[in-house]
């Protein structure tokens, strides 16, 4: 490795380390180290003519590492060769094919940007920068003219993959609605709606809040839509089971103001994912705050218990 790095034009702090511990020292480490002379009437010890020799050993340093080592008496080029590594044909460039690569530590880093790897060779994916949705048709149709060139548009495949996701989720949801009022029917008699209802009215709200302010409904808006469920169905239950428990009321009625508080104060947030997905919370928890205890069973609604 640190060959390597000589022969790119870098000279690794790790080799005046391995110099150190072998007694060299490559570079000094004060004036006394070196003899210094000059011709010139200036008493200074280092004289403008000195100083302009070390800028310029300093550049010619820079550009071959080799140097440092040649005035230190040792030809290390001379010396690699002997041992069997030719730097002639090391610093020669070669293609890079693919090939080359597999087994090696770029393999996996470049594998993203391969699309086709075959006998008829490889196709490589050029990130663009700055486009906007107006530049695509010109674009797509550029790349359609050149043999070989096919536009790819990640953001395009992105968002249909991620409204996809948000139709399955939304699908999940209505099911998931019709299961819970099947579930709340046996726990709670004919009554079992009022407790799912709440929350399918919170998730139509929020849905209606997004299409007026024209904020796009997307996956993250449905993912909040399956909390709001959960949210809804709870409270529910509790004033199902509960109607005339102070406490009960008390409880979910806090429980919904700090909720909402949270996810009010979240939707201010610069971030669009989570501005969306916590205004779905706080729109639609104001309607389920709101329509849970009106729509709590009345004493006439009430299935009498029996007891044994």
């Amino acid at each position: 490795v640190l060959v390597a790095e000589l022969l790119d034009g870098t000279l690794s702090p790790d080799v005046a380390d391995i110099a150190a511990g072998l007694g060299i020292e490559l570079f000094p480490k004060s004036w006394r180290s070196m003899k210094l002379s000059c011709s010139c009437p200036d008493s200074a010890h280092v004289c403008k003519h000195i100083a302009a020799v070390f800028y310029a050993l300093a550049d010619l340093i820079d550009a071959d590492p080799f140097l440092i080592f040649k005035l230190h008496g040792l030809d290390l080029r001379g010396a690699l060769e002997t041992r069997g590594i030719d730097i002639a044909d090391t610093v020669s460039a070669k293609p890079l094919t693919l090939e080359a690569l597999q087994g090696t530590p770029l393999a996996p880093l470049l594998t993203g940007l391969v699309l086709q790897n075959d006998a008829s060779g490889a196709a490589l994916m050029t990130l663009l920068s700055g486009v906007t949705p107006e530049m695509l048709p010109a674009l797509k149709a550029a790349a359609e003219a050149m043999p070989g060139v096919r536009f790819l548009d990640i953001t395009g495949s992105l968002s249909e993959t991620l409204s996809q996701y948000r139709t399955r989720v939304f699908e999940l949801l209505a099911a998931g609605l019709l299961v819970l009022w099947g579930v709340m029917t046996l726990r709670f008699g004919r009554g079992g709606w009022r407790a799912v209802l709440p929350c399918a009215l919170g998730i139509a709200a929020a849905l209606a809040f997004f299409g007026w302010a024209g904020i796009p409904v997307t996956l993250f808006t449905a993912l909040a839509a399956v909390l709001l469920m959960g949210l809804g169905v709870d409270y529910g239950i509790f004033f199902s089971a509960s109607p005339d428990d102070g406490r009960t009321a008390a409880a979910v009625f806090f429980c919904g103001l700090t909720t909402m508080l949270s996810f009010g104060l979240l939707a201010l947030s610069a971030t669009p994912a989570l501005s969306s997905f916590s205004a779905t919370i706080a729109v639609g928890l104001v309607v389920i705050w709101c329509a849970t205890p009106l729509l709590r069973p009345s004493g006439k609604d009430r299935q009498p218990r029996t007891t044994p």
